[in-house]
């Protein structure tokens, strides 16, 4: 290739780069022309750019033939993986029976045998040799070929290029960041080890199938440490050692580098993951231009560069899905990561981050809701970072202080009255102004020094201010009442229970006082304090509370308004939950009818409804009827609440588990996946929700036997519920549950057990002993026993389960078919042939009568009975 040809090439390649994937054919269409040659070349190169590094050579450094080899030292070269301005690599077996394993051999490229160049090439092997960190490509051994080429004999890594794997898997964003703090750990360890990269790129990271990234190419890397060796220098731009696209400005201008280069690096690659885009674009190939534009322009904001992405639609069409996907982004990158990506990318290397690790630590904080180190620190950013760091339980607290307001508002109103010489409007306002400036460090707070204010959590938050309220409202028992009442129920949409039950009670104490025993104000109390105790696990004072509020309620506002149809539906769940499926199902019933009448009817409240009913046609195996019931609770809340709800969510999962129940995996799968992904983006990693959708993905792969991935996402939910719902709560015995079934798939039968009996304890002490609950603790622990030749155990808590189920579930339930079967499973292994025949039998009618003929449960119960019924025929 001629050097006319090699710049008109390089010109292609280049703007083709520059520009978003779904572009770069028609931007080659249009510089290539009608010459196929060219563009087919053109082809090549762009495929083969994520690992080579064709475009900062030049026109005699183009890819070479490489002699014909085929060993180095005891390695049998197998094909070429790639080549870079200094080597080619190879994948290689060694092959003379000292170990037997696959690796990458980097030969040097012929035609650059010269002393600097080899005297790089063993430079580069020593600094490997000092690296061993998870995320760098580990250096096993080196040497010289028969020819006299020296090679080095690297960790093969079995991969894509970074960027690449994230677009090619849609990560999102907090998918993408969290990657990209592993490749910073690798490189601050290199740091430490006094090494500087010099050469970071996304074709030097590659990622494995498991989603672990390996950082390569230490070709020119150097040592910051005091060296015999003389430095490497290249005057011309087009002949130094580095790829320019991803190039800082001292190493543009050829000055000397240092740490602060691979963070330039680095930011240049956090730019590209966000935007799949990098910060500059080159005019042309020029190198006077291109190190003005590195070390002069100031790059485009990331959120503004995916912002510029244009409408292609015709005029009065609807914008297309990647156009509001693009803003979309855009909001997402606006802000924190903004700041970040731009601090790194500093023209000056003492302004960017001190370290990769504070790099990656501001990341980490950003993922986590806290204020960044790239932004300045000011009284609205910090509020709004505690906010949103806590959305899943500060929401509550904001309703919670709009209530306030509005209800002062309304007393004010009302009664015309001056108290402690102030409005009453004015006085709560100014109390939750500063009530919310707490997590302001420039602001004067008592209680806490300022590093504490910067990462208030929302139970301190809360605490400040139901101490605030106590104090400064204790001589006016009417508003005192009312903001107890409002920080209460606060507390009880945290689920902070213990914080929550004192509020409340003091609130209906003086409500009754104030207004009367028969008062909407005191009903409100009592519904709420009802909520919280059957949150609480005590289904029978809860029920008093609701049902003396109903009747209240009923009385003084009408059946149909609003507080009465909600206290009918919460009413229905304490039967719900005390298995009183009868009751509940006519509650529910009632409720949903309620919330139907009138010209306009609340679509969300109508929603939650069906959410009900579909709950109860679950549990009594009405399969049908609770599918129809999901289907229009997740319609009705699409409609009404819009498709990232969190309680969309929650009716998501009941549809899923009902899906789960019948087999039909892939649609569970499906609104599993949907549901995490709401509740992820909305709450964040560590929170109940999520833990909620962790815990229904672990169930249904340990449905379909992947029970290496059904583990680590139990334990994980199980962690999360225990840290933010307390350790003994309806979901921590769920959670416990559930690890303790799939510890039993993988034989731990010690920490099966272990599992089983914490979860049976705090059940029976939230339910009783004759629960469901409880009923299904005792069948999965004798299912435990029986695998662990404990028969008699087995049998004893088997039989306790089966009348559990039966009295509280009726005669075909399928919970009753599980007991059943395990029954029949455990006679027939005694050699009690007619007793196991009779529980098999009975088994296999409830299954095929609820969950179908070809259902997988069904067809074990006629495998186990075909086998009893051999077996009794052989021994009459």
């Amino acid at each position: 290739m001629n050097a006319e040809r090699w710049a008109r090439l390089k010109a292609a390649l280049a703007e083709a780069l520059e520009a978003p994937p779904r572009q770069r054919d028609a931007l080659l269409d249009r510089a290539c022309g009608n010459d196929k040659a060219l563009r087919a070349e053109a082809d090549a190169y762009l495929a083969a750019y994520d690992t080579n590094t064709f475009l900062e050579q030049g026109v005699a450094d183009a890819p070479l033939k490489t002699p014909s080899l085929k060993r180095a030292g005891p390695y049998r070269l197998v094909r070429e993986l790639g080549r870079g301005g200094m080597g080619v690599v190879y994948l290689a077996h060694r092959d003379d029976q000292v170990c037997d394993r696959e690796v990458a051999v980097k030969l040097l490229q012929p035609g650059l045998a010269s002393d600097q160049i080899i005297e790089r090439f063993h430079k580069e092997r020593q600094i490997l040799a000092n690296l061993s960190h998870p995320h760098i490509a580990r250096l096993y051994d080196g040497g010289q070929t028969e020819q006299g080429a020296p090679y080095l004999v690297m960790e093969y890594v079995e991969g894509e290029p970074i960027h690449r794997y994230c677009r090619q898997r849609g990560l999102s964003v907090a998918e993408r960041l969290r990657l990209f703090q592993k490749v910073c750990s690798a490189v601050h360890f290199a740091h430490q080890n006094l090494v500087v990269h010099r050469d970071i790129k996304p074709g030097n990271i590659l990622v494995t199938a498991d989603g672990e990234p390996k950082l390569l190419d230490f070709g020119i890397a150097k040592s910051l440490s005091p060296d015999p060796v003389s430095p490497i220098t290249m005057t011309a731009l087009g002949r130094r050692a580095l790829t320019y696209e991803y190039a800082s400005p001292e190493q543009a201008r050829g000055a000397v580098v240092s740490t602060a280069s691979d963070i330039y690096s680095l930011g240049v690659l956090c730019y590209e993951l966000l935007t799949d885009r990098r910060p500059y674009r080159f005019p042309n190939r020029d190198e006077r231009d291109i190190q003005r534009v590195i070390c002069e322009e100031k790059p485009p904001r990331p959120s503004a560069a995916v912002a510029r992405e244009p409408h292609t639609g015709e005029p009065g069409q609807d914008e297309p899905a990647d156009a509001r996907s693009a803003r979309k982004l855009s909001r997402l990158l606006r802000g924190d990561l903004d700041k970040i990506v731009l601090k790194a990318l500093r023209k000056e290397p003492e302004r960017r981050y001190a370290s990769a690790e504070q790099f990656s630590d501001d990341i980490g904080r950003h993922l986590a809701g806290y204020p960044v180190s790239a932004r300045k620190e000011t009284l609205f950013y910090f509020a709004s970072k505690f906010f949103r760091r806590h959305r899943w339980s500060v929401s509550a607290a904001a309703a919670g202080a709009a209530l306030v307001l509005g209800l002062t508002a309304s007393m004010t109103v009302q009664r015309q009255q001056t108290l402690r010489e102030r409005n009453a409007k004015e006085r709560v306002a100014e109390l939750f102004e500063e009530i919310f400036r707490a997590p302001d460090p420039y602001a004067e707070a008592s209680g806490w020094d300022r590093a504490e204010r910067r990462d208030l959590t929302v139970r301190a938050f809360m605490d400040n201010a139901a101490d605030r309220i106590e104090r400064d409202f204790k001589g006016e028992p009417e508003l005192l009442s009312t903001l107890t009442a409002v920080i209460g129920a606060v507390y009880l949409n945290l689920e902070h229970h213990d914080q929550a039950r004192p509020l409340l009670e003091r609130a209906l104490d003086t409500r009754r006082a104030l207004f009367g025993e028969d008062s909407v104000e005191a009903a409100g109390s009592l519904y709420k304090l009802g909520l919280l105790l059957c949150q609480s696990g005590e289904y029978a004072e809860s029920q008093k509370l609701l049902e003396r509020a109903l009747t209240i309620q009923t009385q003084r506002l009408g059946e149909a308004a609003p507080a009465t149809v909600d206290t009918l539906d919460t009413l229905g769940l304490t039967h719900y939950y005390q298995d009183q499926y009868d009751e509940a199902l006519r509650l529910f019933d009632r409720s949903l009818a309620l919330r139907g009448q009138g010209k306009s009817p609340d679509q969300r409240k109508l929603g939650e409804a069906h959410n009900h009913l579909g709950l109860i046609h679950y549990r009594l195996g009405h399969y049908e009827a609770a599918e129809e019931s999901y289907r229009q609770a997740v319609a009705l809340a699409e409609q009404s609440l819009g498709a990232d709800h969190p309680r969309l969510a929650e009716f998501l999962d009941n549809w899923g588990i009902l899906y789960r129940r019948l087999g039909r995996y892939g649609e569970a799968e499906s609104l599993f996946n949907r549901a995490f992904s709401i509740r992820n983006n909305l709450f964040g990693p560590e929170t109940p929700p999520v833990a909620a959708s962790l815990n229904n993905l672990a169930l249904l792969h340990l449905r379909q036997k992947r029970y290496a991935e059904a583990e680590p996402l139990f334990r994980q939910a199980l962690r999360i519920r225990e840290q933010t719902l307390g350790p003994e709560t309806r979901e921590t015995a769920n959670g416990w549950n559930n690890l303790a079934m799939v510890c039993l798939r993988l034989e731990k039968y010690a920490d099966c057990e272990a599992a089983h009996l914490r979860a049976l304890t705090i059940r029976r002490k939230l339910f009783g002993e004759d629960s469901v609950y409880v009923g299904a603790s005792m069948h999965n622990l004798a299912n435990l026993y029986f695998r662990w030749d404990r028969p008699a155990q087995s049998e004893k808590l088997q039989r306790q389960a089966k009348a559990v189920f039966e009295a509280k579930l009726g005669p075909d339930h399928p919970n009753l078919a599980h007991s059943l079967h395990s029954l029949a499973l455990l006679c027939h292994a005694q050699a009690r042939f007619v007793e196991a025949a009779q529980h098999g039998r009975e088994a296999l009618r409830i299954r095929e009568q609820a969950l179908g003929e070809t259902h997988a449960l069904t067809v074990e119960t006629a495998k186990l009975l075909g086998e009893i019924e051999r077996s009794l025929a052989g021994k009459g």
